[in-house]
């Protein structure tokens, strides 16, 4: 699901004065991961509210959600055309063209993440045994090692067996927040590309589009 806020043009002319369009921006992106402004036939923008408008499509990324904007007025486009911004703001057509978007990427990308605790660095068969879970219940899989120190060789047999686990069954897996010392170790043993180790979540997200 997504929500939908409106924004009007006297909003727009006056939030550069008041904190209140800005306040009202911010609410709505922490009620949901996408988000629908319709700036209602909306002319003009302003430096101000193409830069509100730009910082909210940042904060929606980084949360992994999405922001789209109908509405805007055929002059507000011809505006943002002429001063080659208009391919900076994700314009839709029309709300449904939002919503059947939305539907698209609920497609493309599916995954599951799951953190490795320190404690179960020492337990590599429950390790094991929990992360064939994860593998059934997972079309992609993230392993998080943000909580561990070290990884012993016999974890990395863990890792490498579920990595496996999921290639079979035409799935992917990545590694991300591993200890300083893991990619190294990864490298020094060959086995890449075996284990993928990703800068972020985001980063293992933005993969896998481009893999549908």
């Amino acid at each position: 699901m997504y929500k939908k806020l409106e924004i009007s043009q006297q909003e727009i002319n006056e939030g550069s004065k008041s904190n209140h369009l800005h306040d009202k921006i911010n609410q709505a992106m922490q009620e949901t991961d996408h988000l629908l402004i319709d700036l209602q036939n909306t002319d003009y923008l302003a430096s101000w509210g193409l830069g509100m408008l730009l910082t909210a499509q940042k904060g929606m990324k980084d949360k992994q959600g999405s922001l789209g904007i109908v509405n805007l007025s055929k002059r507000g486009r011809d505006l943002l055309k002429e001063a080659n911004q208009e391919g900076m703001l994700p314009l839709y057509d029309c709300e449904q063209e939002y919503k059947n978007s939305l539907n698209q990427n609920d497609k493309k990308i599916n995954y599951n993440i799951t953190k490795v605790e320190e404690i179960e660095t020492s337990a590599e068969e429950k390790l094991l045994e929990r992360l064939e879970t994860k593998v059934k219940d997972s079309e992609n899989l993230i392993i998080d090692l943000i909580d561990t120190k070290y990884i012993s060789s016999a974890i990395f047999s863990v890792l490498t067996r579920i990595n496996y686990q999921m290639k079979e069954k035409k799935g992917r897996m990545g590694i991300i927040n591993p200890p300083s010392t893991t990619e190294e170790i990864i490298k020094d043993l060959n086995l890449y590309p075996s284990l993928e180790i990703y800068e972020s979540e985001q980063e293992f997200r933005e993969y896998l589009e481009t893999k549908q």
